[in-house]
């Protein structure tokens, strides 16, 4: 009876995150970030995301980032571009999803784990978001190589070129969770 009682924890446990799956330690984030376009600004602008630190950054030739951003000068919009398509194909970069958010912002509760256009570039208004999926560096060796984010247009500056967004990412590797706190899935 106490095999069957463990085989039956085990089952559980591979079901909701596996057994060789390290626990989630940190929280999840979010923050509210200004980028520059990648056309039209200063080189020394930050002009992408970066969702394995959640955070801005520039444009370089190491392609340490998910996408870069642009601004469409006659509609005002802004345009997401992920890092394959800056690349010439001679250095490898992440593999970035992403998908449209088809209800608010603040109702997306979880990364979904199909559904992502790859190396597709979008043009979003303010209101508008996506979800993005990416395999960085730092999860590589982990058995479930993902990093799970969203994020939202706040606004969009034509004269400035500027994208407003908010950004939330679950920073463990393997999890989706975009709830507050420490996540279990």
């Amino acid at each position: 009876m106490p095999s069957l009682v463990l085989a039956a924890g085990m089952l559980a446990a591979a079901a909701c995150s596996g057994l060789t799956n390290p626990k989630s330690s940190s929280n999840v984030i979010t923050d509210t970030l200004v980028a520059w376009a990648i056309n039209g600004t200063g080189s020394t602008e930050p002009s992408a995301y970066y969702l394995a630190e959640n955070k801005v950054v520039r444009v370089t030739s190491a392609l340490t980032f998910d996408v870069a951003f642009d601004v469409d000068s006659t509609t005002g919009q802004a345009v997401v571009i992920p890092v394959r398509l800056i690349n010439d194909g001679s250095v490898a970069a992440l593999h970035v999803g992403l998908q449209r958010l088809t209800t608010s912002f603040d109702s997306v509760t979880y990364g979904l784990r199909t559904g992502y256009q790859f190396d597709s570039i979008y043009t979003l208004s303010p209101g508008q978001g996506l979800m993005i999926v990416s395999n960085p560096p730092g999860c590589a060796t982990d058995p479930n190589p993902t990093l799970y984010g969203k994020f939202i247009i706040d606004s969009v500056n034509k004269v400035a070129r500027t994208i407003h967004f908010r950004a939330t990412e679950d920073p463990n590797c393997g999890y989706r969770s975009f709830a507050t706190g420490i996540p279990t899935f």
